[in-house]
Order: structure tokens, then C-alpha cells, then sequence
């Protein structure tokens, strides 16, 4: 797949269909069916094609010392990120029209979550190489689309150059598998979308800068606008909106699925 073959509305959803699904989080995170339940069963009241088969920042750290976690609750990692890659496996094996993405974090975002902060050099490379492991598992299982998810919010992240020689690896990888690598970076500065281009990625998930029209740019709707009233979020669609189109985070978990659904059917007559 390439991204230029990518088209309608791709949502971050993830702790969102556990809600709708009325889950504990342990009932969904380390149960690999009901996992792949509430994700497919979203994707289906929604409207939606892409699947994201997980958006739990540092999961990749295991039972690290120092590892915490950016996304919810931290206990268990190491099991929770057992289940993500079985829950990709079957959602890949028995997907019929959809598209399943697979999500791994960054090393600039995985480093201070397995090593205090004189050791971020070493830590810089001990996440690369968590993140590549994981990233082939995902591969090897049949995502059609791998994102590389940086969080400008965690102490350490910034600029794309420097990230770089860190996802290489991850890249070639990916490029094996034919599986285009979109990087996800939370508060992108104007100049993120040339530099991670220039860095070998296929394209960025980001809000729209000015920038000139280019099909490596995956416009973002800021997550807010979904918790807008219909009309709002349908003038913001007039104004604002490219196909395809991405959320610029995660899904807020409060977010109504009417809202998600009324995005994915605008999304669905455009590429129509």
C-alpha cells in the first residue's frame, strides 16, 4: 500500500471504544478478544475503515525500572503488549475491507520512560531498538500502515533531524514489507513536515501550516473540533478539510460517536 492510496477519514480511536464498548480497562487491555472486539466494533458503528491497533504510548518499554507510561494506567506492560500484537495478528488475518494501522512510539518519546536522564544517550538507542522490534512484529503481521508516534509534551522529544538516524532501522524495515511509515508528532513546528520527509519518512500526520499542497502531509483535525456540536464540526469540514483526513491525537475517550461517524460519512462522499 502506498499513502497516496490512502483516502477518507482515519480517527486515532482507541480508549474511545472502550468506552462505547463499556469495558473496564483491564477487561479490554489484557483480553486479546475482547480487544479485537472493541476496536473492530467501533470501526463498524462508525463508519470508519482504518483500524489503529493500539494508542499506548510506551507500552514497547515492557518492565523496565524507570519505564511509566504516557497513556493510562502503567502496571502489566510487558502483557499489554502481548495482546496488542495478537489483537493485530487476528485483526489482519480476518480483516475484510479494512485497513489496520499499526502504531509504535518514538525513541525520543520511549527514552525518558526507560532511563533516568543522564542515561538518555543510551536510552536513545535502547528505544530504537524496542521500537524496530515491535514495529516488525506489526509488519510481519500485515498492518498496512505503520506510524511512528512522538509526544512534544514528554521532556526530551524535538526536532526531526535528530530523529533520523534512530528510526532508519524501522524504516528499511517497513519499505521491506512494502508498508508506508507516517510519523505522528504531537505540537509539530512548521518545519516538521520537510524534515521528516527529508528523514525518509513517507509522510506526517500534522495540522497544516501554510505549507504548500503535498500528498506526504496527512492533514490532522485538531481532537477538539469532534467534541464540537454537528454544525460546528461540519463548518469546520467546509472550511478545513482534506482527504484523507486524520485526527491529530488520540480520540478523546468523551468524544460522541455520532461525531466520529458524522466525519467518516463527509470523508466517505468526498473520496466517492
Amino acid at each position: 500500500m502506498r499513502v497516496n492510496e490512502v483516502a477518507g477519514f482515519l480517527p486515532l480511536v482507541y480508549r474511545l471504544a472502550v468506552r462505547l464498548e463499556q469495558m473496564t480497562w483491564n477487561e479490554f487491555a489484557f483480553d486479546v478478544a475482547n480487544f479485537v472486539y472493541a476496536l473492530r466494533s467501533a470501526q463498524r458503528s462508525m463508519g470508519y475503515q482504518f483500524i489503529l491497533n493500539n494508542f499506548d504510548l510506551g507500552v514497547e518499554a515492557g518492565d523496565r525500572e524507570h519505564s511509566t507510561s504516557v497513556n493510562g494506567p502503567g502496571q502489566r506492560k510487558e502483557a499489554r503488549l502481548a495482546v496488542i500484537v495478537e489483537a493485530t495478528q487476528r485483526l489482519c488475518a480476518e480483516r475484510r475491507d479494512q485497513r489496520v494501522i499499526g502504531l509504535v512510539t518514538g525513541p525520543r518519546t520511549l527514552a525518558p520512560l526507560i532511563a533516568p536522564a543522564e542515561d538518555r544517550a543510551d536510552a536513545l538507542h535502547e528505544a530504537a531498538d524496542l521500537m524496530v522490534d515491535v514495529a516488525r512484529r506489526y509488519c510481519e503481521a500485515g498492518v498496512d500502515v505503520l506510524i511512528i508516534a512522538e509526544d512534544a509534551n514528554v521532556d526530551g522529544v524535538s526536532r526531526v533531524p535528530e530523529l533520523a538516524p534512530l528510526i532508519r532501522q524501522t524504516l528499511n524495515m517497513a519499505h521491506y514489507y512494502a508498508i508506508p511509515c507516517v510519523l505522528l508528532q504531537r505540537d509539530r513546528t512548521r518545519e516538521a513536515v520537510r524534515e521528516a520527509i527529508d528523514a525518509g519518512l513517507d509522510a506526517v500526520i500534522g495540522e497544516r501550516h501554510g505549507e504548500a499542497s503535498t500528498d506526504q502531509l496527512i492533514d490532522a483535525m485538531p481532537t477538539s473540533v469532534l467534541s464540537q456540536e454537528p454544525a460546528a464540526i461540519i463548518e469546520w469540514l467546509r472550511l478545513h478539510a482534506r482527504n484523507p483526513l486524520s485526527t491529530s491525537w488520540e480520540v478523546p475517550s468523551a468524544v460522541k460517536a455520532e461525531n466520529v461517524a458524522l466525519v467518516a460519512r463527509a470523508l466517505a462522499s468526498v473520496a466517492a
